[in-house]
């Protein structure tokens, strides 16, 4: 809670105050998050194709 209320500006007890937002952020944290994708840069790719 303290990062999630740090990020927008707010003290941690707002977050408990409102009922419904720390509903909404305990349904988010239970959901499974998709897998992050990677970034591939030109230079990263370059060296896979020299290792190659």
């Amino acid at each position: 809670m303290s990062g999630i209320a740090r990020r927008a500006g707010v003290d941690r007890t707002f977050l408990y105050r409102h009922r419904d937002l720390l509903d909404m952020i305990h349904t988010q944290a239970a959901e499974p998050r998709p897998p992050s994708r990677e970034t591939v840069s030109r230079p990263s790719l370059m060296a896979d194709l020299a290792n190659a």
